[in-house]
């Protein structure tokens, strides 16, 4: 059922961007291919960001040796703040 609604809402915001009638009614510009594609990049690597935490706890709660370092790993990854750089 969600695979309906996402595709639906999809499909809507594609006709809403694409067709001028539609566009014009919710005042909507023309998205440049360019940004439509990174767009789509930039939501990929969200996604992919939080499959591989995901990932990451589910090898924890397993808790093997190896799967215990690669959690740690990516815990500490995830918590480690960003260097100090004077600029």
């Amino acid at each position: 059922m969600l695979w309906i609604v996402t595709g639906v809402t999809l499909g809507f915001l594609g006709l809403v961007l694409y067709l001028p009638w539609l566009a014009h009614l919710f005042r909507f510009g023309v998205l440049p291919l360019p940004e439509l594609l990174a767009a789509l990049a930039l939501g990929l690597v969200g996604l992919a960001w939080f499959e591989a935490i995901k990932f990451g706890r589910r090898l924890y709660r397993q808790g093997s040796p190896r799967s215990a370092r690669v959690a740690f790993r990516l815990r500490r990854a995830i918590a480690a703040p960003a260097p100090h750089r004077p600029g």
